[in-house]
């Protein structure tokens, strides 16, 4: 996934990978508090890295496990972060080419 422009790259990622819900308010969010996203980010940079879909897998799981232990009722309960399962379809079809 490494052959985009860096920032291009992570921009639309997290764009596509936004739980729709949750769209308005994470542009808003990210403008006022960026650093509130930085795992998110840090998530697509590492995927960027990626080769493969088992390390794809293994970060996405890291950073579920994350959410799951350092809650907080913006990110687990309004559910504003990257939804893992398209990042994950992002990978698949960038990987796969």
């Amino acid at each position: 996934m490494a052959r985009c422009p860096d920032l291009a790259f992570e921009r639309a990622v997290f764009r596509r990978s936004l739980h729709r819900h949750a769209v308005p308010l994470a542009w808003l969010l990210r403008w006022l508090r960026p650093a509130f996203f930085r795992k998110d980010d840090q998530l697509i940079q590492q995927v960027g890295r990626d080769r493969s879909l088992e390390e794809v897998a293994e970060d996405i799981e890291h950073f579920q496990y994350g959410n799951r232990v350092h809650r907080h009722w913006l990110r687990t309960g309004l559910r504003m972060h990257i939804a893992p399962q398209r990042l994950a379809a992002l990978a698949r079809r960038c990987l796969a080419g």
